[in-house]
């Protein structure tokens, strides 16, 4: 005889469900004109820590009427990657920077290490070393 635990709701499905009440996810997909599974997909637990691509994280946001950012953090808590203890601005910080190229998010990062010189500098400490300073 089988002790099988209640299935429990992602962080992504719980969005959804708070979002579009009473709404199947086969309600929500022919509504948006999402492939069939689409949504369904992306809450299977076989994903495992698989990320979904930005802009079906961005696409599910436009549909729930949430932050991309919002979204993006379910997401990330749902493959075990959240940290939990991370602001709206931090989530929409690391959004914004994957959709950067490479070389742009190269210069974001000279950015901020400018940046933290210059805090440091002010506040009359030495910049901390980075990992390319080591």
């Amino acid at each position: 005889m089988s002790t099988a635990e209640p299935r429990s709701h992602s962080h992504v499905e719980a969005l959804i469900r708070a979002r579009c009440p009473g709404v199947s996810i086969k309600e929500l997909e022919r509504r948006h004109g999402v492939q069939a599974g689409g949504i369904a997909n992306l809450l299977k637990p076989s994903r495992g820590a698989r990320f979904p691509r930005l802009d079906t994280i961005e696409r599910l946001a436009a549909i729930l009427g949430l932050d991309t950012a919002k979204v993006f953090h379910a997401f990330a808590l749902d493959a075990g990657l959240g940290a939990p203890d991370l602001t709206d601005t931090e989530l929409d910080l690391v959004a914004r920077f994957r959709r950067l190229g490479e070389q742009d998010q190269s210069r974001a990062l000279a950015l901020i290490s400018a940046l933290e010189t210059v805090a440091h500098t002010l506040d009359g400490h030495a910049p901390a070393a980075t990992s390319d300073q080591v």
